[in-house]
């Protein structure tokens, strides 16, 4: 949020680029959000939607190779 506070119950969406299946996770408490088992060949659209609030965008891309990945969302108020 604006306050920089982490946003628990965020919806966090992760799109698969390829099949455009999109899943939806809520963030913990403390604003974290983990998906598991993503394949490695594929890149993934995050964004996250808090009431009044979303966040960009963002691309995990097929060619990051680390093995945990953190992506850090941050929320705007929409406009």
């Amino acid at each position: 949020m604006p306050d920089d506070k982490p946003a628990a119950r965020a919806v966090v969406l992760l799109e698969n680029t390829k099949t455009k299946n999109i899943i939806s996770f809520y963030a913990q408490p403390d604003g974290s959000y983990f998906f598991h088992e993503l394949s490695p060949d594929v890149d993934y659209k995050v964004s996250a939607r808090l009431e009044d609030a979303v966040s960009p965008t963002r691309t995990l891309s097929a060619f990051n190779t680390r093995k945990d990945i953190v992506i850090n969302l941050k929320l705007e108020k929409k406009k």
